[in-house]
């Protein structure tokens, strides 16, 4: 039968299930060390509790006959070395955290004892808390001035997906753009007006804002006009087919409503009003006589 250990949740330490129920009898407080631990940052813990998993994995190491096993147990040893180097929060340690998670996947893959792999899955789990935690960390370090631009990048995907069917967004994303240029001019506030570098950068993004707000102009008048094409239209098309309001000329009706200045959220009410009254917009003499 495999040695399985248990995970004391006041000492931190992996008992080994013939010592369970006398260790349950001797710590039932959680430790100094342990109180002293939960204090620390997130990715100070996680460092503790791999450097907890390696010692029981060094444990059954130096106990197993086995060769196999020995030989597994050692890997995952080494495993945790690596994870235990990472020291900085920067992108290559990321990678390296990241490569050791994507070791420990394939291995957790192969036939494993029920030991090594629940040793395998809470090492995995501690990996990809590591990840997170310097990924978050990584987000905090970006330059104000690199993270407007991305976000002015993102702003101009999300204004080129704009559909007409959806005015909300036009709205939605304009406020967006405004969000962002506030934001750019807080970043540029904190930083050293001598510096030349980031005087470029935000000079670029300058010009980039400008580029967007120009094109985000054009689209949504586009939109707009598709929009209320698009609402005229379904509305003919709800209409009898010998109804005054088939002639309704609909540039004129978008004209008057530019004119009148009529909010979006009020085009549908005035399109239905001047559908239900055609005879605002054709003369019925004209149309007979045509006829």
């Amino acid at each position: 039968m495999d040695r399985i250990d248990f995970l004391c949740i006041n000492c931190q330490e992996l008992i080994s299930q013939d010592n369970v129920t006398m260790h349950s009898l001797m710590c039932v407080y959680p430790t100094n060390a342990v109180i002293n631990i939960d204090q620390q940052p997130i990715f100070q813990q996680l460092l503790y509790k791999i450097k907890k998993l390696k010692s029981a994995l060094m444990g059954h190491f130096s106990q197993e006959n086995s060769q196999v096993d020995k030989g597994l147990y050692e890997f995952l040893v080494q495993q945790a070395d690596d994870l235990l180097n990472i020291e900085e929060s920067n992108n290559e340690c990321l990678d390296k955290c990241k490569s050791t998670l994507n070791t420990l996947d394939r291995y957790s893959n192969a036939h494993l004892s029920t030991s090594i792999l629940l040793y395998t899955e809470r090492l995995k789990i501690i990996a990809q808390g590591c990840i997170q935690e310097l990924e978050k960390d990584l987000a905090d370090q970006v330059n104000p001035l690199d993270k407007k631009y991305m976000e002015i990048q993102q702003a101009r995907e999300n204004i080129g997906k704009a559909k007409i069917s959806n005015t909300h967004n036009i709205d939605e994303i304009s406020s967006q753009i405004s969000q962002i240029w506030n934001g750019k001019h807080s970043a540029a506030s904190m930083t050293n007006p001598d510096d030349e570098n980031q005087k470029q950068d935000l000079d670029e993004l300058d010009n980039m804002f400008k580029q967007n707000e120009s094109e985000r102009s054009k689209k949504t008048a586009e939109d707009l006009q598709r929009y209320f094409f698009s609402r005229c239209l379904a509305t003919k098309l709800a209409s009898p087919a010998k109804d005054l309001a088939q002639y309704i000329q609909i540039p004129e009706l978008y004209k008057s409503v530019q004119e009148l200045k009529i909010p979006v959220e009020k085009w549908e009410e005035f399109i239905k009003e001047q559908f239900s009254h055609p005879e605002r917009w054709v003369n019925p003499g004209l149309i007979i006589n045509n006829k």
